[in-house]
Parts: structure tokens; C-alpha cells; sequence
């Protein structure tokens, strides 16, 4: 399993938030493929898929502030 983790994309970022997940639990997905959307206090991003696989388990809903560095979902690589 591969994870993607909420970024500090700021020395003062603490916290974030899921504004939309792009892809959805069971869905393919691409290396560097946007996945979700995210933001803070000061920056809106997008988050991009660290490997090829699927996308396994969403563990942030939308909407849901969470802090740096917390696993966002889980991707099963493919063989």
C-alpha cells in the first residue's frame, strides 16, 4: 500500500482540509494523476497520486480538517 499524506505546503500549516476527492474508492489511478483538493488558511492545491494502483481506501472526507502530515488514503499498487 502506498499512502498519500496531507503536505505541509507552508512553514506556518498546520491543519488542512479536503475540499474534493477527484477520484473514488475502487477507481484507477495514474502516477502524478490528480487526486483531490485540498486547503488551508492561506494556499489552495491539488494533491497528485504518489504510484499507479487503485484507489483503495479514502480515510478524509470531504470537508474534514485534519493536521499535516495525516494519511489522506490508501493506494494498492499494481504488479
Amino acid at each position: 500500500m502506498v499512502e498519500i499524506i496531507l503536505p505541509q505546503m507552508g512553514f506556518a500549516m498546520e491543519n488542512g482540509m479536503v475540499l474534493k476527492w477527484l477520484k473514488q474508492e475502487g477507481e484507477k489511478v495514474k502516477k502524478d494523476e490528480t487526486v483531490c483538493e485540498i486547503t488551508s488558511e492561506k494556499i489552495t492545491a491539488t494533491i497528485e497520486s504518489p504510484a499507479d494502483g487503485v484507489l483503495r481506501k479514502i480515510l478524509v472526507r470531504e470537508n474534514e480538517e485534519v493536521p499535516v502530515s495525516t494519511v489522506l488514503a490508501q493506494i494498492e499498487e499494481e504488479d
